[in-house]
């Protein structure tokens, strides 16, 4: 296949590929599809996008219709991805993790759904069996560059995880959190107490409005 100018580009900036690429390039992108289904255990939906410089290794991997997983993405184990999720540059997503529809990975994020065991003191920690609870993530999630989640997390719909984040416990929906550990900052269905007033005051049509 002939190479464009922008066929490295679609691996670090996939969301642009099926609006852009050749038509060579799509059946090449298909074709490597085809390659990764035949190893068995792995299901994509229509216009997905693989990078070729991803390390995709699962025991079982699902990718529902319009998801990508940029260059440089780690996935192993267990992957099951709703609609529309991303996988961006440099992000790790291992172990048993679930994601809803329209979940968005930012780059250099881990989401490590397994942890090493370590109660025997007289056996290395590498030797120990590996455990796992695992990630759920739910609907409409976004996830800033650099978090990394920890085994047994539950992150609710509609949530927003700032970069940076550790995320060691359970976020409710509609949350915005930040920081290490994680916390909840925000909801994004409550309005702010200013809001709040403003509204109550329109309301009682004491704030002049323009028509």
């Amino acid at each position: 296949m002939a190479t464009s100018p922008n066929t490295y580009r679609f691996d670090f900036e996939p969301w642009s590929f099926w609006t852009t690429a050749t038509a060579a390039e799509k059946q090449d992108q298909l074709d490597w599809q085809a390659a990764l289904a035949a190893q068995g255990q792995m299901t994509f939906g229509s216009q997905c996008f693989i990078s070729k410089l991803a390390g995709v290794f699962p025991d079982s991997l699902d990718m529902g219709e319009g998801c990508y997983i940029a260059a440089h993405a780690h996935v192993s184990h267990t992957l099951k991805m709703g609609n529309h999720c991303s996988i961006n540059v440099s992000a790790v997503v291992r172990g048993k993790v679930t994601m809803g529809n329209g979940v968005r990975i930012g780059g250099h994020t881990s989401i490590l759904g397994f942890n090493h065991s370590f109660k025997t003191l007289d056996l290395p920690i590498h030797q120990q069996p590996l455990t796992f609870k695992g990630i759920t993530i739910g609907d409409d999630v976004w996830i800033g560059s650099g978090v990394t989640i920890v085994d047994g997390v539950e992150i609710g719909s509609h949530s927003v995880i700032g970069a940076g984040a550790i995320v060691t416990r359970n976020i409710p929906p509609y949350s915005v959190a930040v920081g290490n550990p994680a916390r909840v900052i925000k909801n994004r269905q409550k309005r702010s107490p200013v809001k709040q007033v403003m509204g109550k005051l329109k309301k009682l049509k004491l704030i002049w409005q323009s028509s």
